[in-house]
């Protein structure tokens, strides 16, 4: 118990140090600089935030719901994790397209403050979140250790309950098919959809009142605690204080490249490194 409690210390400490060598290195790179502000260009006002979240809640509490009844009507034998499969891409999928018809409806409106559409230094953006990603997965990955060590000191906890999205994604490895929809859901949908929400709508709004350092931090306090499950029990704690340093730079690199492709291609990419991590390493 204490070698394995050493082990996990030394590894925490490691990663602690490797988090705090990249950031020296990148802002030695002038990576964290930031372009001037443009809060007095937005257009984004709390009622369109508002209609955003109401979209995204409605099709993952109504509209998927009402397909897997359709479905589970004609194929009455489908196991369980069948319908959260085919609930979980459905209703992804129906936010996705009823976001982006109001976005195209407020098109002119919302692309000057959200910059959804692709610049012409796309694949810039694309590699910055890259990136961003190098430079924070060190740091996620420390308090990740670190929280999950402070809850087995605190609670005697050995085995931190894992993330909703984990078990989900574990419970459909036996079947390609739905392996599949998990794995485009996780890779594709959540990343378009949380940073159009987090950082295209919610950022953009703080930060017309509270200028973008403000609005960075408050958003990812939001999308931190938008995880937040009463089945992750105490693994709360190293869930939710992990991935408030990836919100923070999901929202810095936005602000940075002011395109939301850079954020959408950094949690696409941790995304999939989380799940090549479940499928080869655990």
């Amino acid at each position: 118990m204490l070698q394995t409690l050493q082990a996990r210390i030394e590894i925490t400490l490691l990663l602690g140090l490797i988090s705090v060598f990249i950031c020296y290195f990148a802002w030695k790179k002038k990576f964290f600089s930031l372009p001037k502000d443009d809060s007095k260009e937005i257009q984004i006002s709390l009622p369109h935030v508002i209609l955003a979240f109401v979209i995204y809640l409605f099709s993952l509490i109504f509209i998927g719901p009402l397909l897997i009844k359709a479905i589970s009507f004609k194929e009455p034998y489908l196991s369980e994790v069948a319908l959260i499969s085919y609930s979980n891409f459905l209703s992804l999928a129906s936010a996705s397209v009823f976001l982006i018809l109001f976005y195209k409806k407020k098109y002119h409106s919302f692309d000057k403050s959200i910059h959804l559409t692709p610049n012409k230094n796309f694949l810039s953006d694309i590699l910055v979140g890259f990136i961003a990603w190098v430079i924070t997965i060190p740091l996620v990955l420390f308090l990740s250790q670190f929280l999950d060590l402070l809850t087995l000191v605190l609670f005697n906890v050995k085995k931190v309950p894992e993330q909703v999205a984990v078990r989900f994604l574990k419970s459909t490895m036996d079947s390609p098919l739905f392996f599949s929809l998990a794995l485009f859901s996780v890779v594709f949908f959540a990343p378009f959809l949380e940073e159009l929400l987090f950082r295209g709508f919610l950022q953009t709004w703080f930060k017309k009142f509270l200028g973008k350092y403000v609005a960075i931090f408050a958003s990812s306090i939001c999308f931190a605690f938008f995880h937040y499950s009463k089945h992750q029990g105490v693994g709360n704690i190293s869930i939710i204080g992990a991935l408030f340093p990836l919100a923070f730079f999901l929202g810095f690199i936005y602000e940075r490249q002011r395109s939301l492709l850079a954020p959408i291609s950094m949690h696409a990419i941790f995304n999939a490194m989380s799940v090549v991590n479940l499928i080869f390493f655990e």
